[in-house]
């Protein structure tokens, strides 16, 4: 009698052990994954950010390389009117 009481106890503290252990895997397992979402996610916004500083780039460029033909065009009609 005496001794599984014993063994009921032990069994139950066996299974609380085994329990909290699984829960604190669970919950780093959980960090992991939430931390690397997280650095997913920084790393796209970077990737968002560079390519709009790129674009911008790209926008002052053209805006310049047009604004020099509009100017060429403009003087070259200019000098056609006073010939």
């Amino acid at each position: 009698m005496h001794k599984k009481k014993h063994e009921n106890k032990h069994e139950k503290k066996h299974e609380k052990k085994h329990e909290k252990k699984h829960e604190k895997k669970h919950e780093k397992k959980h960090e992991k994954k939430h931390e690397k979402k997280h650095e997913k996610k920084h790393e796209k916004k970077h990737e968002k950010k560079s390519m709009k500083r790129g674009m911008k780039r790209s926008m002052k460029r053209n805006m310049k390389r047009s604004m020099k033909r509009s100017m060429k065009r403009s003087t070259k009609r200019s000098m056609k009117r006073r010939a």
